[in-house]
């Protein structure tokens, strides 16, 4: 069934997603098989993003997990899609409505986030809080954004503290707007008591979910990442800030995936790079492109916003909050690019300092992108309209208006465009089919541990004791999954894996070069179980729809060529 042997997306951080959910009964629990023989244990209650996780995690249990996950990509996507459909429509005719709404749903922080984060592709949920912002008036309102703002962090930390932040900003522009006597709107101000009310309503009904991450990260003495033992402690270093941070070209480049302008990213890049300056390293390709806004979107925001500053009242939206929310907009710009600047000798110290001062949780500032530009992209509707405005004073029929304006969102598409990607998942490797057929107690260790994420997602299908799942880490035994693959290589590591129970070792030689295989052959403490490795490797030809459609077989026999070796 093609809904359950291709996964949309890919493994890396979803693997969890689809073990966990078989290993564990109920909602909340332990589990030995995952980090054996201590062993993992989940309350999804206690979860800090309780409304993603509890409804996908019942969906996988009650559905085939590639299917559920499936399901769970789609829905998001027509969520996104209806929400934004809905929030524009209120601005701008159904026609630029769904021309933007459609232009958010390609672009690259959705494309990228979609395939590994289900929580941060859920912008939905930012645009139901915007809306009701922007405009819903009644008496309820500050109740109403109390419940939504619960709701958005419990869907999603990271878009719930740049959406707050934002909001933040927005008030306080407003505040500014009244102080200098450039309106007298009655609503200028968002009301005291309604503020009051949200902040009431948002810290009573977020306070089961989150009060112990609040306590745990802001109520107690900051440590060292490494020396921290409180597993909800999420403490950053600076230099995670500076590597996540935006870079100002960034609003500009399209991402490197891209099959239009892809190339062009890659020669500029590398350019810069050249230069040496540490501020030139480290693009990240799935998080860096979402601060891409498409040189179309800019030119036609630019051009809207500055026909909104020239009219004294706008009839969907008044005048004073386009000019609070663009200035918001740029004011969080500011704030995602590094905390951390030397120019000239001289350290800088910029806005976002302060964000890693009091939020050193939320290292990955570039992920503000998905919010700034779907602010960006209601200036662009602006630029849409005047546009139209243009041509029929041109006298263009409209039939040619608006093939005019289709041109430039099919531009935009293709400026944002990142291909598809699927993982073929419907066959296990066949070193995983082989442990499959092994007793039930019968604990592997994996190697190398670029190799381990693969390992905890055919957890599901071999269901043995996996003693070093990716990501995993136990503070009250001091044990760290990644520390210790990495001494696998070496006979302290063996002894180490066999004192913890490992029975098997499975070593993929085309994940590390086979550097390690000389010591595997001579080592005393293991033998040669099963060969796992093809005779050569195989040739494939690229599909012609490779440059938008990306296929990965996840049971490729070369990528999964492996040795499986028992302990003595």
């Amino acid at each position: 069934m093609i809904f359950s042997d291709f996964l949309i997306g890919i493994i890396e951080d979803n693997a969890g997603l689809f073990s966990l959910p078989q290993l564990i009964t109920g909602l909340s629990g332990c589990s030995e098989q995952l980090g054996y023989p201590a062993g993992v244990c989940q309350n999804l209650f206690a979860d800090n993003q309780p409304f993603t996780y509890i409804p996908i995690y019942v969906l996988i249990k009650v559905l085939h997990p590639v299917i559920a996950f499936n399901i769970s990509v789609t829905v998001i996507a027509l969520l996104n899609y209806f929400m934004a459909v809905c929030f524009f429509r209120r601005l701008f005719s159904k026609f630029i409505a769904r021309s933007l709404s459609v232009i958010l749903l390609f672009s690259p922080y959705l494309s990228y986030q979609a395939r590994s984060h289900l929580d941060l592709a859920q912008v939905w949920v930012v645009i139901l809080f915007l809306n009701a912002l922007l405009f819903y008036h009644k008496k309820y309102r500050g109740p109403v954004l109390g419940l939504l703002a619960t709701l958005m962090l419990g869907v999603s930390n990271y878009l719930a503290y740049f959406t707050l932040l934002l909001t933040a900003i927005y008030l306080g522009g407003l505040a500014v707007y009244k102080m200098v006597g450039k309106s007298s709107h009655p609503d200028i101000l968002f009301p005291i008591k309604q503020t009051v009310l949200a902040v009431i309503v948002f810290t009573l009904t977020s306070f089961w979910f989150i009060v112990p991450y609040v306590k745990a990260n802001f109520f107690t003495p900051r440590v060292r990442p490494e020396t921290n033992k409180d597993t909800k402690s999420v403490n950053r270093p600076i230099e995670d800030f500076i590597t996540f941070s935006a870079r100002p070209w960034y609003f500009f480049l399209p991402s490197v995936d891209n099959p239009f302008f892809g190339q062009a990213t890659k020669t500029t890049l590398a350019k810069l790079s050249s230069t040496g300056n540490y501020l030139t390293q480290n693009y990240f390709k799935s998080e860096h492109p979402a601060l891409y806004l498409g040189l179309v979107n800019i030119a036609l925001g630019v051009a809207g916003l500055a026909g909104i500053s020239k009219k004294k009242t706008s009839q969907q939206l008044a005048k004073h909050k386009l000019v609070a929310l663009a200035a918001a907009n740029l004011v969080l710009m500011i704030l995602t690019l590094p905390p951390v600047v030397e120019l000239w000798g001289m350290k800088l110290h910029m806005p976002s300092y302060l964000l890693f001062l009091v939020f050193p949780m939320f290292r990955v500032l570039a992920r503000a992108g998905a919010l700034i530009l779907f602010l960006n992209l209601i200036f662009v509707g602006y630029g849409y309209e005047k546009l139209q405005d243009w041509l029929a004073s041109k006298n263009i029929a409209p039939s040619y208006a608006k093939a005019s304006i289709l041109l430039l969102v099919l531009i935009s598409l293709a400026e944002f465009f990142i291909p598809l990607k699927l993982a073929y998942v419907g066959k296990a490797p066949q070193v995983y089919n082989y442990i499959a057929s092994l007793p039930a107690s019968t604990p592997i260790v994996v190697y190398p541990y670029s190799k381990t994420t693969e390992a905890l997602f055919w957890l599901q299908y071999y269901k043995k004791p996996l003693i070093n799942p990716r990501y995993y880490a136990n503070k009250e035994t001091d044990f760290n999954s990644e520390a210790f693959t990495k001494t696998l290589n070496t006979s302290e590591g063996l002894e180490k894996a066999q004192a913890l129970g490992a029975v098997y070792l499975v070593y993929f030689p085309n994940a590390d070069s086979a550097e390690a295989l000389d010591f595997y052959t001579t080592s005393n403490l293991l033998r040669v179980q099963k060969d796992f490795r093809p005779a050569e490797a195989l040739n494939f030809s690229l599909p012609w729809y490779d440059p938008f459609v990306k296929v990965i077989d996840t049971s490729d026999p070369w990528e999964n060529s492996a040795l499986l070796y028992k302990f003595r």
